[in-house]
């Protein structure tokens, strides 16, 4: 079993860790959800293909929500199948959560700068996001004795909520970007733009067969012939 859903994260402080040598993120992913970093990145690259397979008749927003999707549905998966985790649907917000119920993992689509260090910059959320999310940051502050955004009090809170935790993907030029973050702060938008804790995962990097999953589509074929024929009567 994982150890505490804060490690020593609930200082009371608004000082930011991040993380990108390997084998420490590991060693977090490990202590924190049981697996490293290869689940995540198998999502990634389960999203990535049916991303790929788009089409320049979807509508323009499809792409996003393939990737974004299977993403979800992969990781979901697997740790529902292989760690025991629980799917959670609480307000249409799509979870998993760990099986003593003190962390909680969603995937969110984010920004340039996700999965990426850059000095002077934190990544944010490509979208808007809804009353469970700003609910379950506001709960983050709560357990990390964190004080409170003018706009986040009055937010109903609960002691037993698990810890969320976002798994966050920008998909570029054949690559995905990704993470696996603390989020504390949303602006006015409803967008997530501060973490207490970054764990940068490796970049996942499409192979040869992948790169070339469009270029060889199969060419769609005619209309097959349906012979029918008359039963003896």
């Amino acid at each position: 079993m994982p150890g505490s859903r804060s490690l020593m994260f609930d200082d009371g402080s608004d000082e930011r860790l991040i993380i990108r040598e390997l084998d420490e993120v590991r060693a977090y992913l490990r202590e924190l959800f049981g697996v490293d970093e290869k689940p995540f990145l198998r999502a990634e690259r389960m999203g990535w293909l049916e991303w790929a397979n788009r089409s320049d008749f979807d509508s323009p927003s499809f792409p996003g929500t393939l990737l974004w999707g299977h993403t979800v549905r992969h990781e979901r998966a697997y740790f529902v199948q292989h760690e025991d985790w629980k799917k959670d649907n609480t307000n249409n917000f799509p979870t998993v959560v760990r099986p003593d119920g003190e962390i909680a993992l969603v995937v969110e689509t984010g920004d340039r700068f996700t999965g990426r260090v850059v000095p002077g910059h934190q990544p944010r959320t490509n979208s808007r996001k809804g009353a469970q999310t700003m609910r379950m940051i506001a709960m983050n502050r709560s357990q990390m004795n964190l004080p409170f955004p003018g706009d986040m009090n009055g937010i109903p809170l609960s002691s037993d909520a698990p810890l969320l935790w976002v798994h966050l993907i920008n998909q570029s030029g054949g690559h995905i970007y990704g993470e696996v973050s603390l989020p504390i702060v949303a602006n006015g938008h409803n967008r997530i733009i501060g973490w207490k804790v970054r764990l940068i995962l490796p970049r996942w990097t499409n192979d040869d067969d992948m790169a070339n999953l469009r270029a060889n589509a199969p060419t769609p074929t005619g209309d097959a012939e349906v012979k029918i024929v008359r039963r003896a009567s």
